[in-house]
């Protein structure tokens, strides 16, 4: 493991032999607490802000690595026992295989297995991500003879998926959307796509087909 990926677990506060899901949590509640965001101006600190821009592309890094090897770096490498090719030979011709069966194959290494659990994985969030859930009928609300409040009405209406709207506050679009691939001032950047913040308010955006927002639209009132 480099040094660049124990400084990740150190302001994570994780060890080196973590889970993927240990380290997603880890890793939003970090850039919860250092976002400047959620500090008045006179308790804003700099060296939270060198923290949080350090933190984001270290996650990257290492989050590309396991789609990569299958396991977070600095994690013990589990090897499967070879059997040499002379034993393998004379186990062969002291039990030759009876006519007509097939011929045995060798079993998937483990560091292959796990390759294909995280390309698995990564269709899965992509296919997730493309095709959000199935909308729910009109007047299903009405039928139960209850009124919604304004956020779960927008929720029930659009398939149980919460939307990034105009004025919401830090935490909120954070939950919602996720952390951000860049943090710039009052932009939170999502690759080609950005949201920008107002006194911790949410007041624009920016939604790229390569990289789609959980937002209505593509563009916010404000910038269309």
């Amino acid at each position: 493991m480099g040094l660049d990926f124990s400084q990740l677990y150190s302001l994570l506060g994780l060890e080196p032999g973590c889970s993927l899901e240990e380290l997603k949590h880890a890793y939003r509640k970090r850039v919860a607490e250092l976002h400047p965001d959620r500090h008045s101006p006179k308790s804003r600190d700099d060296k939270q802000s060198i923290q949080l821009a350090r933190l984001i592309p270290l996650y990257k890094d290492a989050i590309h690595f396991h789609e990569q090897h299958g396991r977070l770096p600095g994690s013990v490498v589990v090897e499967t026992p070879t059997v040499p090719a002379s034993r393998g030979m004379a186990s062969s011709r002291a039990f030759p295989r009876k006519r007509g069966t097939a011929p045995e194959t060798s079993p998937i290494p483990a560091s292959h297995w796990w390759l294909l659990l995280g390309l698995a994985c990564l269709i899965g969030y992509l296919v997730l991500s493309a095709f959000p859930g199935k909308e729910s009928t009109p007047g299903s609300s009405a039928a139960s003879g209850t009124r919604p409040s304004a956020a779960h009405a927008d929720t029930a209406n659009h398939g149980g998926h919460a939307y990034v709207l105009a004025g919401m506050d830090a935490d909120t679009v954070l939950s919602i959307q996720g952390p951000p691939s860049r943090v710039s001032g009052d932009v939170w950047e999502y690759g080609p796509s950005w949201l920008r913040f107002e006194d911790g308010r949410l007041v624009e955006w920016h939604s790229s087909p390569l990289y789609r927002l959980r937002t209505r639209t593509p563009h916010s009132p404000a910038g269309q």
